[in-house]
């Protein structure tokens, strides 16, 4: 059986949630649920943009984590760069130091 890469429709560029990402990767290569380096290998397929670079970065400097070490750095590393919400009382407490410009 010859393997074909899956045409990954929606590629990971950094704007979403990254759990959901990997949940659809996932789904989209179920044949390599058994073969943790073609898993780990693949994932870039799946990344687009500046998120490929850093996931290439990230491969150099952990060269032998597994595929599931891999994965939680990821979501961790994207899903911090997220927005947090603030609540209208810490919203209202924000004050601007003397040092910051107004931009």
């Amino acid at each position: 059986m010859n393997f074909i890469p899956p045409d990954f429709q929606n590629r990971f560029n950094g704007k979403h949630f990254p759990q959901l990402h990997l949940t659809s990767y996932l789904l989209d290569v179920p044949v390599l649920h058994d073969k943790p380096v073609a898993l780990k290998a693949m994932f870039i397929h799946s990344l687009v943009g500046d998120v490929i670079t850093w996931y290439h970065e990230l491969v150099r400097d952990h060269p032998e984590a597994s595929y599931r070490d891999m994965f939680k750095k990821f979501v961790t590393h994207h899903h911090a760069k997220k927005p947090q919400s603030i609540s209208l009382g810490e919203l209202v407490a924000l004050k601007q130091r003397p040092d910051e410009g107004f931009t």
